[in-house]
C-alpha cells in the first residue's frame, strides 16, 4: 500500500503541511544563499510544492525542480510552475537529473530503505540540504508520540541529533554544518495538544539549551548542510 497515492496520507494531512512551508523556506533560503556558485536546485519529496515555490521567487536566477512520487501531492502544484520552476511526479533516483543543490526536507524517515535512498541520492547533486525531524526524545517515548509519527505522519524511522548525523556520515556524506531548529518557536500550534506540548518545549529551550531540550521534549528539526565528496559526485 502506498499511502501517498491512495488518499490515506492526504486524509490525515489535508494541507500536506503547507502551513510549515514559509518557515522551512526561510531555513533553506539562508543555506542556499551561502553556497558558492549554484545555478540549479531540486527538492526531492517536494509534497505540495510550496517551499520550492517560495524559494523560486526568492532566487529568480536559479533553476528549480520539484520531484515527488505522490499523485495526491501533485494536485497542489496547479498554477505554481514558472519559467524557473517545474514540477515532476516521479522518483528522482530513476531520472538523469544532475543539479548543484538538492533539498531533502523531512523525507528519508518516510522511506523503507532509507540508507539505500541516501547512498543513491548523492549521484544527483553536489550539495544536499536535509531537514530531519527529531522524533526520538523522552516525551515521545513515554507518551506514544512515535505511534502518532508513524500512523498520522508516515514516519518509518525515528532519529535524534546523533543518529541523524551518523546515518549521513555512514552513507558517505561530508557534513558542512548541522544545527537544531526549534520549529515550535516559528510555527503556531494547530491544536490544543500542540499548544500544551509547546509550553515545556519553549521553557526548556531557553533554560536548558536546544540540545538537552531536544532530547527531552522534541519539537526540533535538524537542518544539515552536506557536501558530496568529489570522487562520489
Amino acid at each position: 500500500m502506498n499511502i501517498y497515492n491512495d488518499g490515506l496520507y492526504l486524509k490525515s494531512n489535508k494541507n500536506w503541511h503547507m502551513e510549515d512551508s514559509p518557515y522551512k523556506a526561510k531555513l533553506v533560503g539562508d543555506v542556499l544563499g551561502s553556497l558558492p556558485a549554484i545555478k540549479s536546485v531540486v527538492e526531492v519529496g517536494c509534497g505540495a510544492g510550496e517551499i520550492i515555490h517560495i524559494l523560486s521567487q526568492q532566487f529568480p536566477d536559479l533553476q528549480f525542480y520539484g520531484y515527488d512520487i505522490s499523485g495526491d501531492a501533485a494536485v497542489f502544484w496547479t498554477n505554481k510552475a514558472s519559467p524557473n520552476l517545474s514540477y515532476h511526479q516521479g522518483n528522482i533516483l530513476e531520472s538523469d537529473l544532475l543539479v548543484d543543490a538538492i533539498l531533502c526536507l523531512d523525507v528519508f524517515e518516510h522511506i523503507e530503505d532509507y540508507m539505500g535512498f541516501l547512498k543513491n541520492l548523492k549521484q544527483h547533486g553536489s550539495y544536499i540540504i536535509f531537514n530531519v525531524p527529531m522524533d526520538m526524545c523522552v516525551v515521545k517515548l513515554l507518551a506514544n508520540g512515535l505511534r502518532y509519527a508513524r500512523e498520522n505522519v508516515g514516519h518509518l524511522h525515528y532519529f535524534n541529533e546523533w543518529s541523524a548525523k551518523a546515518t549521513l556520515l555512514d552513507c558517505g556524506y561530508e557534513i558542512v554544518e548541522a544545527r537544531l531548529s526549534p520549529a515550535f518557536l516559528k510555527v503556531p500550534p494547530r491544536s490544543l495538544k500542540q499548544f500544551l506540548a509547546a509550553i515545556p518545549r519553549v521553557l526548556s529551550h531557553f533554560i536548558l539549551g536546544s540540545s538537552l531540550a531536544c532530547k527531552l521534549f522534541g519539537g526540533y528539526g535538524l537542518i544539515v548542510t552536506t557536501k558530496v565528496p568529489s570522487h562520489q559526485s
